[in-house]
């Protein structure tokens, strides 16, 4: 074999891959090719290059359609292949999916939607290459379970030239590949792979104490010209004094686009990764990488109680070589590069497919994987819908159960066992793939369209639009001053309810006194919006009022007016606003007795109701006021004890779970739930 470039790889299977190109480029065929190697192999580079060339010279279908998960990803190789002369302006075209451009990149997101809706616009000569993601998304699980349905009735047509290639990273993915055969047969499915030929880089493992002394290594590799990225959640003391700046991926909660991360990302000194950061790519003039965690906390559904628990989790080895794969991608000689790492790497296990069980999909987002999925399928029984196969059949029937029980699934009376979509769960879908938002956010915006009142409506907008980069974009910096707080009227009466309100109410406060002012406040504290003891990241705050702006807008809001956030807001209308909090996030509810106590530590006891297992939650965590909920609930006869909302559920590691960030939902407010769902409270969400 001709010598081979290891970022081209895949050049060792360019024979079965062009047979399997050609083959699809006949009338009447559709098949798939799946390719998997290890990273920096050239999968999405030059080995794509190759395939549009022979759909341009008529040797595999002449559309090309490139499917991407991350969208700052997508900017990066549209930018690599704009570089690189792969394709001409005219064959770009404008880059939409809608048009009949020979080249398109596109996220997951947008080409499940495009797919959903339009069918791929009626083409049937398409060579399709997607790449499949470590962690699933709701909308990669849409994509695969319509691109299933579309192929079949291509296949059924007659009238196709369809060529599928999926390209895997380390592992292939089984259920991918199973759904794959299932809907267009094994014949139809050619499995490739090729052997990884890259010299990897030298590992060096850091002793105790590594960090102490981090800062000053650091800042000479970037006074000698050189780039530093490190994937770690260990603090380096002093590291933030170094004269370059830092950038982190992912930004939080959203607040930068893919265009901005890939700006900063091309110019950056020193670069700081989450450990599971999904893709790597080329950082010229890279020195030094630091691996310096293996172990990382993440949202999973727990197997048994089906409740959504951060936990911590070790890293596998495919996620740690990824980190690898930015010296091998980054073009610099391996010993011009440190790679440092505070593990042992023959202890890490070996790659394991269900590293895929991670993805949101069937973890924080598992509604609305079941929503939209049941949406495009229609009223089926779950095992005998043509999807991805689910980590366990119990999470899918489990997620049934609560989309009902919140209006958006509905039994279907012809089909025993089978479920359909409500009118509300459509609003609801609509939500998510119009407004990009997560389901609670969605959620509160489908409440908000059932309502006639403007005001009820404008508070669910913010809470919505609060929800979707994250509730939790608020904290207490110091000891928390309530009479500091520049509330405005409509909510301050409603701040000792808790999280929810108080985090409504410092971005009310920042609204209503004009984005202006915030980032003049944010000049004077350091770089962040402050009120009293609460701060705020300035780009949170654009983020969330340009999605407020957006979502009025959409919805045929059209009043500036402000001063509606002066005006009281009464029992009736808060109780509104209440009945939309409870139903959202009705399955993170946690009951406090009257009389529970905290301990020394500041830690009381609570009981969350779906699973009733014990858990605590910190009282100095959040500003809360006990005291007056507690005089409430004795007024409604309930002996003092407090129902409320948790924002998260973390395992502790010494054993049991911690809630955090609690809105108190006044008890009255639960008899909703019986007169629509026939069920007693709490009953009803209690896992069986």
């Amino acid at each position: 074999m001709a010598h081979i470039d290891p970022c081209s790889a895949w050049m060792a299977v360019r024979e079965d891959l062009d047979n399997q190109l050609a083959e699809a480029n006949s009338d009447g065929c559709l098949n798939v090719t799946a390719v998997t190697s290890m990273p920096a192999s050239g999968k999405s580079t030059t080995m794509l290059s190759h395939i549009f060339q022979l759909a341009r010279e008529g040797r595999a279908p002449n559309r090309v359609i490139y499917v991407i998960p991350d969208e700052t990803e997508t900017v990066l190789l549209k930018r690599w292949m704009i570089m690189n002369n792969v394709a001409s302006k005219e064959e770009y075209g404008d880059m939409r999916l809608g048009s009949d451009n020979k080249m398109t990149l596109a996220t997951t997101r947008d080409f499940a939607k495009y797919l959903v809706e339009d069918g791929v616009g009626g083409t049937r000569r398409l060579t399709l290459v997607v790449d499949v993601s470590w962690y699933p998304t709701w909308e990669e699980e849409t994509m695969f379970a319509a691109l299933a349905r579309w192929g079949q009735q291509q296949l059924e047509s007659g009238d196709c030239r369809v060529a599928v290639v999926l390209l895997m990273s380390v592992f292939e993915s089984r259920r991918t590949l199973e759904l794959m055969e299932k809907s267009f047969g094994k014949e139809s499915v050619r499995r490739l792979t090729f052997p990884d030929l890259h010299e990897w880089p030298k590992v060096q493992i850091l002793g105790r104490g590594w960090n102490n002394s981090m800062a000053d290594h650091v800042a000479d590799v970037i006074d000698q010209g050189g780039r530093v990225i490190r994937a770690s959640e260990t603090e380096i003391p002093d590291l933030n004094h170094t004269e370059a700046s830092e950038m982190k991926l992912p930004s939080a909660n959203g607040t930068s686009t893919a265009i901005q991360d890939v700006t900063e990302l091309l110019e950056v000194r020193l670069l700081s990764l989450a450990p599971d950061y999904p893709f790597s790519t080329q950082f010229e003039k890279l020195r030094l990488f630091i691996s310096s965690v293996w172990v990382t906390e993440s949202l999973q559904m727990d197997d048994e109680t089906f409740q959504l628990v951060i936990r911590r989790r070790r890293l596998e080895r495919c996620e740690l070589m990824r980190h690898q794969s930015w010296v091998l991608k980054s073009g610099a000689d391996l010993d011009k590069v440190e790679f440092l790492v505070t593990y042992d790497p023959s202890l890490v296990d070996a790659p394991q497919t269900f590293l895929e069980r991670f993805g949101p999909a069937w973890n924080e987002d598992l509604l609305p994987t079941a929503l939209s999925l049941t949406k495009i399928i229609g009223p089926m029984v779950p095992w005998k819908m043509s999807i991805r196969k689910p980590p366990s059949p119990h999470i899918w029937e489990e997620a049934n159960v609560r989309l009902h029980k919140l209006g958006c699934l509905e039994l279907d009376m012809e089909r025993t066992g089978a479920f359909q979509v409500t009118d509300f769960g459509a609003s609801v879908y609509r939500n998510m793939t119009d407004h990009q938002v997560n389901f609670y956010a969605a959620y509160l915006l489908a409440m908000s369209d059932t309502e006639g009142d403007l005001v009820i409506r404008r508070l669910l907008i913010r809470i919505a639009a609060l929800a979707s980069i994250d509730m939790a974009v608020c904290h207490v910096a110091d000891d928390p001053q309530p009479g500091t707080w520049a509330i405005p009227i409509i909510v301050k009466d409603r701040l000792s309810d808790g999280f929810i309100w108080l985090t409504l109410g410092v971005f009310l406060s920042i609204e209503y006194k004009g984005p202006d002012l915030a980032m003049q406040n944010a000049r004077e504290h350091g770089g962040v919006v402050k009120r009293g003891g609460l701060v705020i990241l300035p780009q949170n705050v654009e983020v969330t009022l340009a999605r407020v702006e957006k979502i009025e807008r959409m919805h045929d809001i059209h009043q500036h007016d402000r001063s509606w956030m002066n005006r009281p807001l009464s029992d009736q209308r808060a109780g509104v606003v209440n009945r939309a909090l409870m139903w959202t996030w009705l399955f993170r509810m946690v009951w406090i007795d009257g009389g529970a106590k905290p301990d020394i530590r500041g830690h009381e006891p609570a009981r969350d109701l779906v699973t009733t297992r014990q858990c605590i939650r910190d009282i100095r965590e959040f500003p809360i006021d006990v005291v007056h909920l507690r005089e409430r609930a004795i007024q409604a006869g309930m002996s003092g004890g407090i129902c409320a909302i948790y924002h998260s559920m973390h395992e502790i590691p010494s054993g049991g779970y911690k809630v955090a960030l609690l809105t108190s939902i006044p008890i009255e407010t639960f008899d909703d739930v019986e007169e629509k769902t026939g069920e007693e409270w709490p009953e009803v969400v209690m896992s069986e």
